[in-house]
């Protein structure tokens, strides 16, 4: 694992489920138990002197794997959460990346993910206005579909815009909640 992550399972589940409440509205603390628990997930986080500084958490889907909730106070820690996920999906993983809401540190992120070993083409729109999510995975589907893409990130308040555009068979996401409001998307 990344330097200062850590195994959720050894983050006592109050802590987890209060640092979730920063993220969504509402208490889901039974969901966020199945969540962490499936079979091929993974959850990891980040403490430092007692506190919860950020969580994750992957699991597989129909293609590739799920990235989500990923939440955590500063852009270092979100990159160490990001980088415990992906070693956990396995080399060459196909992910996909769900945070609450489009918001500059994450499109940070992602241009970052793109100096480090990938093209980056952001799809999505420029700013936080409303927009129909699913055009934006429209533009991300048709990407990989034409082979100018091999990898996509989507990043949606909730996953259901997204994956709703999306063909079955997928070259997309598997759908999962998220928080609500905002989203942008991009493809990697």
């Amino acid at each position: 694992l990344p330097s200062g992550v850590i195994v959720a399972s050894s983050v006592p589940f109050a802590k987890l489920a209060a640092y979730d409440r920063k993220i969504f509205p509402a208490p889901r603390d039974q969901f966020l138990t199945s969540w962490l628990a499936q079979p091929e997930a993974g959850g990891f986080a980040v403490v430092e002197s007692g506190r919860l500084r950020g969580y994750a958490a992957v699991r597989r889907c129909r293609d590739g794997w799920k990235i989500g909730p990923l939440a955590a106070d500063d852009l270092s820690t979100a990159r160490g959460l990001y980088e415990a996920v992906a070693a956990f999906a396995g080399e060459g993983a196909t992910l996909f990346l769900d945070v609450p809401a489009g918001n500059d540190a994450a499109r940070q992120l992602v241009a970052e993910l793109g100096k480090l070993a990938h093209m980056v083409n952001d799809l999505g729109p420029a700013d936080a206005s409303s927009v129909d999510y699913p055009d934006f995975a429209v533009r991300v589907t048709d990407a990989v579909t034409g082979g100018r893409a091999e990898l996509r990130v989507l990043i949606c308040g909730t996953g259901t815009g997204m994956s709703s555009a999306m063909p079955v068979p997928s070259p997309g996401p598997c759908s999962g909640g998220g928080g609500g409001g905002g989203g942008s998307s991009f493809l990697v």
